[in-house]
């Protein structure tokens, strides 16, 4: 039987201790699953020209060599022209303006792929890293804060921004501290070292 449309009635733990240890069960049993379902591969997949952009916008910032910013530019407009020069090969007509805004939209999807998927899986090590490489963990802070400000605007709860990153931060660190603590006790590490493929600029 199919209902498109019904209510569920669950309990939900309303205290934040007994949320936190749920969520930290749950996270145990993720190495369990990849075990069982060994062809599910978590991958990555970026080209390298995704890679560059980014790491020249982080060069920029660490640095402070704003110059380096110019060469994002440069790499945005040559994908953009090789992607138009393409598409008008084949007839169809697009605008440039848009193909430029579709390649820059595909550079913030990847880094929010990045974001989501530190935040989700190494948030802890912010706190272990705090004082013997802060820069590492201001980096893994602001990939975190821009996963949890995503998630804000696209789930739009009934919180204010600031309580819902507190209870989106619990979240996150309970969920990974258990499924560390599963691949530690099953000694299966795939939840945490997905496979990175190389999506060919050719193929772009």
């Amino acid at each position: 039987e199919y209902r498109p449309v019904g209510k569920v009635y669950h309990k939900h733990r309303n205290k934040i201790r007994h949320f936190c240890a749920r969520r930290f069960d749950y996270g145990t049993s993720e190495p369990l699953l990849q075990r069982f379902h060994a062809k599910r591969i978590k991958q990555f997949v970026c080209s390298p020209m995704d890679c560059i952009f980014w790491g020249l916008i982080l060069l920029s910032i660490i640095s402070g060599w704003i110059p380096l910013l110019g060469l994002c530019g440069v790499i945005l407009l040559t994908e953009s022209l090789i992607k138009f020069t393409r598409i008008r090969q084949k007839n169809m007509p697009i605008h440039f303006l848009l193909l430029l805004l579709a390649t820059l939209r595909g550079y913030l999807a990847i880094l929010y792929h990045w974001c989501a998927f530190v935040s989700r899986y190494y948030l802890f090590l912010a706190l272990l890293l705090f004082i013997l490489a802060p820069l590492a963990s201001a980096i893994i802070l602001g990939m975190h804060l821009l996963t949890g400000i995503g998630e804000y605007f696209i789930k739009k709860p009934r919180l204010r921004l600031p309580s819902f990153l507190l209870f989106f931060t619990l979240d996150q660190l309970s969920y990974q501290l258990g499924v560390w603590w599963g691949c530690l006790k099953r000694l299966c590490f795939s939840p945490v070292n997905p496979q990175i493929v190389r999506k060919s600029f050719h193929n772009v």
